[in-house]
C-alpha cells in the first residue's frame, strides 16, 4: 500500500474506501512492470493517473487500473510522456 502514497497531493483529499481502491489498482497496474531504467517513472506515471482520474471521479479499481496500462501502452512507455507529468508537489 505504501508505495502510491508519496504520490499523493495535499489538495487532494480521498476517503479510506477510495483510497484502498487506488491502492488496489496501482498495485495490480505496477505488478506488470519489469525492473529496469524506466521502471520508476513507469510507477509514476501510472500512480498519477490514477490519482487523476480518481480525482474525477473513478472509482472502479479495475478500470482505474486499465485506464492506467491502456496511457502507457497508447504512448510506448514511459519515456515518451515524462514530459506530460505535472510538477511533483
Amino acid at each position: 500500500m505504501g508505495q502510491v502514497l508519496p504520490f499523493f497531493r495535499p489538495e487532494k483529499v480521498f476517503d479510506s474506501d477510495t483510497t484502498a481502491a487506488l491502492v488496489a489498482a496501482y498495485e495490480k497496474a505496477a505488478s506488470g512492470i519489469a525492473e529496469g531504467a524506466e521502471a520508476g517513472i513507469m510507477r509514476e506515471v501510472i500512480a498519477r493517473r490514477i490519482i487523476a482520474l480518481a480525482a474525477r471521479g473513478e472509482r472502479d479499481p479495475e478500470r482505474l487500473c486499465a485506464l492506467a496500462r491502456q496511457m502507457l501502452s497508447r504512448t510506448g512507455g514511459a519515456a515518451s510522456i515524462v514530459h506530460a507529468l505535472p510538477p511533483r508537489g
